[in-house]
């Protein structure tokens, strides 16, 4: 069943807009070299007409020609100069692996320099509002986040410590100042998620590059494992009071560029000055954590405050950890008071008749006779008009045993139900606890635990296929390629019973469910909700489980993206 990878897969692919391209007619990020300042600049199709007037150009102006007039850029001791332009393309289908979703004009210009600057001037054109917006970065590290310019900005350029250049407009900011921690509180595992200036480290670590400006290949490899080892004594952190053991998912080098955080890829050189270290620790609990400490233990010789941000479903907890008070803290008294994974996914029943209660037996025999004796004692006193007495005590041993027997009601609203009906509410029950078991063995790095966790809801062949894609889909990750995403919750929307034998408790199913979900990586989570419709055989085993014994999709076609509002 080659479908069969697409039902468990939980790493989605990241869609969303080149960040916050759709917000201007043009972007433009600008990365200040030692030779050069080099600016890519993306005009939107849509903006055009708009850049035309801003430039006073006309109507049919080509884009080509309002790319060298959107921006300007004057280095200190050069003046002014005009940007030397290296490509012109047109991008029409709006598909390159940023999720910009209409056609755009692309330009790269470069604008050499004599010498290192002290500092740049860039200049928009005159009541440019908000058309233009900027990213600017510094020998890779990021100056300040994506901002209109919409009057002159004046940068102060640090070539020692890229980390400390500066716009002089304090509205210009820069987010991602490092380190910083990202936590994520999720159903069966708490990830902290650490971005770190490698400069930080390498007076930490045991080992030392030959050449910090330029680290590669083999030492590449011995500093990540060094780092790792480092990063898994350090920073303790608590659940729900007790400290708990981190594993080390991975160690990655990265770098910031206008589109979020990305890989730097092993076959280029790093830079100790400006490369940032990337670290994973994963926490497994058994039950959604409901109180985190993080203790954080480095800070600089300043006692600069560090970031940190908690991330649990939807909502976000920022805080800035200092020397004085090193501890993040946080519990669920904090959140918004929504149901957990345990209420979504309630424990299965099987095809089990509901409990008939005969532990309480005596209790509520004693209450049918005490509403019988109130009506006996009623009709002797004659408070009741002659004649009601035997109905009321009908009446009263038919509410007590209702009250007592409060099953009695649901087998009444039952009565009008079909068999197969009835039968569905179980399965659907069933359904629902088997998938969500079989999402979590995904966030189970070790390969024995994920088997014996899919094991629990699988079965025969589809249980071999699926933890094979599950281990080809971890060691993707732990490459680097993809973004994580989990899968929160189960909702199975309908359950059609082809056929069900009650006693050896095979069932034939057609279900519809939804994965909820997320996907994250560095600070960003985005929402995934994936639709699935298949055709499911449970099966009873040895131990008296269901399991899934066998799937097929309803059709060729792959699970369906849907967007929620729950």
């Amino acid at each position: 069943m080659p479908a069969m990878a697409l039902l468990f897969a939980v790493a989605w692919p990241l869609r969303a807009d080149w960040t916050g391209f759709g917000d201007y007619a043009a972007v433009a990020e600008v990365s200040v070299e030692e030779d050069a300042v080099r600016v890519n600049l993306r005009l939107r199709e849509s903006g055009l007409p708009r850049l035309r007037a801003l430039l006073g150009r006309a109507d049919d102006a080509p884009a080509s020609d309002l790319a060298g007039g959107l921006l300007r850029i004057v280095a200190d001791r050069q003046g002014a100069a005009e940007f030397e332009i290296l490509k012109l393309e047109t991008n029409t289908s709006g598909k390159d692996g940023t999720g910009v979703a209409e056609a755009y004009f692309e330009a790269d210009l470069n604008l050499p320099l004599a010498r290192r600057p002290t500092g740049l001037t860039l200049s928009p054109p005159d009541r440019a509002a908000k058309a233009l917006g900027l990213v600017v970065l510094h020998r890779g590290v990021p100056v300040a986040d994506l901002a209109p310019l919409s009057k002159p900005a004046r940068l102060q350029l640090d070539w020692n410590d890229p980390w400390q250049s500066r716009f002089a407009d304090a509205e210009r900011v820069r987010r991602h100042t490092e380190p910083r921690s990202f936590v994520y509180v999720e159903p069966y595992e708490v990830r902290h998620e650490l971005l770190l200036r490698l400069s930080d480290l390498l007076p930490r670590l045991e080992i030392a590059p030959v050449n910090p400006h330029r680290i590669e290949g083999e030492e590449r490899e011995k500093l990540r494992q060094a780092i790792g080892t480092l990063l898994l004594r350090r920073n303790p952190l608590r659940l729900d009071g007790v400290e708990v053991t981190a594993r080390l998912d991975r160690i990655e080098f990265v770098r910031y560029r206008r589109s979020g955080v990305e890989t730097i890829a092993d076959s280029e050189p790093l830079d100790s000055a400006t490369a940032v270290v990337g670290a994973i620790l994963v926490y497994l609990t058994e039950r959604p954590a409901g109180a985190v400490e993080l203790t954080w233990e480095w800070f600089d010789a300043a006692g600069t405050g560090r970031a940190v941000s908690l991330q649990r479903d939807n909502e976000t907890f920022d805080a800035d950890v200092t020397q004085r008070d090193p501890v993040f803290r946080w519990s669920v008294e904090e959140a918004l008071d929504t149901p957990g994974p345990e209420d979504s996914n309630p424990s299965s029943e099987t095809f089990a008749a509901r409990p008939s209660g005969t532990a309480d037996l005596p209790l509520r025999a004693a209450g049918i006779a005490l509403a019988m004796a109130v009506g006996w004692r009623w009709r002797r006193r004659r408070l009741l008009p002659p004649g009601t007495g035997g109905q009321l005590i009908l009446t009263l041993a038919i509410a007590g045993c209702v009250a007592f027997y409060p099953e009695i009601a649901g087998l009444c609203a039952d009565a009008g139900r079909t068999t197969p009906a009835s039968a569905e509410d179980p399965v659907k029950s069933e359904l629902e606890a088997l998938l969500h078991n079989v999402y979590r063995a995904f966030q189970m790095p070790e390969e024995e635990s994920a088997y014996d966790r899919l094991a629990i809801s699988l079965s025969g062949e589809v249980l071999d296929e699926v933890y094979l894609s599950q281990r080809a889909a971890l060691l993707q990750r732990r490459k680097g390629l993809g973004s994580d995403g989990r899968v929160e919750r189960v909702q199975v929307l309908t359950t059609e019973i082809e056929s069900l034998d009650q006693e050896s408790g095979r069932c034939v199913v057609n279900a519809r469910w939804i994965a909820h979900g997320s996907i994250s990586h560095w600070g960003h989570s985005h929402p995934r909700s994936t639709l699935y419709a298949a055709r499911l055989v449970l099966s009873r085993a040895e131990d008296g489980r269901l399991r899934i014994a066998a799937l097929a999709f309803a059709d060729a076609r792959k699970p369906q993206s849907v967007a929620l509002s729950s």
